[in-house]
């Protein structure tokens, strides 16, 4: 998945020796650019051309997420040889089709990218202005469960969530503008250390909702980007911590119906995982030799009959994103 490794910060005892600038280079990393303006003079600027450029744009966001024709979790021992088995005799068998949001910049931000530029050109302080969007490259994904339930119930209640928040950035300077991608992702890196540092609701003010999606992660990307109560739970009910644990949230043997000779592939719609209404009919359309079949399968038809979740594809891990964006501006000092 592009862009979406986890960039872990140095330890404590290493960063002793680095330098300022290996640690600063390690939290920009937090965040890549999606797009950007160039350094414009405040002439070139002077009607409010730096601004124009992209809040009048539209993205498609999270720009990492991308459909999977194929498991890229199949190698991946960590998650046992029952699944593992699935994966295979499931290859092929169907699409996750993980999508994107089309989003334009809210329009309160966009009067105040607007305000902001005028205010740095009618001063005079700064002779050039870059305005971009940032997009984090790490999330921390949590579990929102009913943690003193158990077995089915609490695979009732489970979520993966997960807030991505997003920063346009303006800079403007003085002189000549160098190491300008750096310096913009350094300044949205910086300012989610301090909103995290005063407390999940510091920038509730500041930030604003921007859109919500639900994608289906590789395992060990999903892992990666676990705190580590979300990856124990989700170790839990997938079967990985020996005692009582089960696969829970994969549901391996309704997976089976699709292993069939003769099944045509079929489409994941991630989007309608967190949806309720589609379950497994509690009757037989037919009978033979006294065992239930349906048609020419084992397995009965989905319909809207029961109130239970569509089927996480096995090896993935279904995450709610809820993107959030604020404005930073930055003045340059030489």
């Amino acid at each position: 998945m592009e862009s979406w490794d986890l960039h872990p910060m140095p330890p404590d005892d290493a960063s002793r020796g680095a330098s300022d600038e290996a640690r600063a280079r390690a939290s920009s990393a937090r965040y890549r650019i999606v797009e950007r303006t160039e350094a414009l003079s405040a002439a070139a600027s002077a009607d409010g051309v730096a601004a124009a450029r992209l809040t009048s744009r539209i993205w498609r966001l999270p720009t990492f997420s991308r459909p999977y024709a194929t498991h890229p979790e199949a190698g991946n021992t960590s998650l046992g040889h029952t699944v593992r088995r699935a994966l295979r005799r499931l290859d092929g068998k169907f699409v996750v089709a993980n999508g994107q949001r089309s989003v334009a910049l809210p329009a309160t931000l966009r009067h105040r990218v607007a305000a902001e530029e005028a205010r740095w050109l009618a001063s005079g302080a700064a002779e050039w202005i870059v305005i971009a969007l940032c997009e984090p490259t790490r999330v921390s994904i949590r579990h929102a469960a009913l943690h003193a339930a158990h077995g089915d119930d609490a695979m009732q209640s489970v979520r993966f969530v997960a807030d991505m928040p997003y920063r346009l950035v303006m800079l403007a300077g003085s002189g000549v503008p160098d190491a300008l991608e750096e310096r913009l992702r350094r300044a949205a890196a910086t300012a989610m250390d301090a909103s995290e540092a005063a407390g999940a609701d510091a920038d509730a003010d500041a930030d604003v909702d921007w859109f919500r999606i639900g994608l289906c992660l590789p395992d060990a990307e999903a892992m990666g980007q676990m705190r580590s109560d979300a990856a124990h739970f989700y170790r839990w009910i997938t079967g990985r911590l020996g005692g009582d644990s089960r696969d829970r949230y994969w549901r391996l043997e309704e997976w089976e119906q699709y292993t069939e000779a003769g099944r045509v592939h079929g489409i994941v719609v991630p989007e309608l995982l967190g949806q309720a209404g589609v379950a497994i009919a509690a009757e037989p359309l037919a009978r033979c030799a006294g065992e239930p079949t349906f048609g020419a399968s084992r397995w009965p038809t989905l319909h809207r009959r029961h109130d239970r979740r569509p089927l996480v594809p096995p090896g993935y891990c279904f995450v709610e994103l809820a993107g959030r964006i604020g404005v930073i501006v930055r003045a340059i000092d030489r």
